[in-house]
């Protein structure tokens, strides 16, 4: 059962970034349209209304929100896993706020380096997120535990990347 769930989170993440590189162009650029007042770019998504991870991937590709999608399976994984029920509400909240504060820090860059660069003194800065490469569990990959610990592997920083950027 862990296996099978692993492979599908795997399968999943893939599906999910491939979707979210796609999306993050046209995204961006409705985020800095409206930064005079900042908006979540994804903010009417029919995405962000679904409740298990079926809803979601039932959905057009551009109707999907990648953090409640990726949330979702976490919490479905966790509670087979670990036990645990998290409040996919309360991390997606936290993602927004992320998202706004990067939104304004970044103003009118366009350049994707320098971008990526404030978003990696906004987490490793100044929320003293750390990136873990010793001893990776498959917990590490849950957006929820990159939030929760503020620290992740290579792919659990990716997804939350990803999440702010979308």
């Amino acid at each position: 059962m862990r296996n099978r769930v692993f492979w599908s989170w795997i399968l999943f993440m893939i599906i999910a970034s491939v979707i979210a590189v796609c999306a993050t162009n046209l995204q961006a650029k409705e985020v800095k349209a409206q930064f005079g007042s900042p908006q979540l770019a994804n903010r009417n998504l029919p995405g962000l209304a679904v409740r298990t991870v079926e809803e979601a991937l039932a959905l057009s590709d551009d109707q999907i929100d990648l953090t409640t999608a990726i949330l979702l399976l976490s919490q479905e994984t966790y509670r087979d896993l670990y036990l645990i029920n998290i409040d996919v509400n309360q991390y997606r909240d936290r993602i927004d706020e992320m998202a706004m504060d990067v939104a304004k820090k970044i103003e009118k860059e366009k350049d994707p380096e320098e971008i990526i660069k404030v978003i990696n003194r906004y987490l490793f800065q100044e929320l003293n997120f750390t990136s873990i490469s010793e001893e990776i569990e498959s917990k590490d990959f849950f957006l929820n535990f990159v939030l929760s610990e503020k620290k992740g592997n290579c792919l659990g920083l990716s997804i939350l990347y990803l999440a702010i950027a979308e």
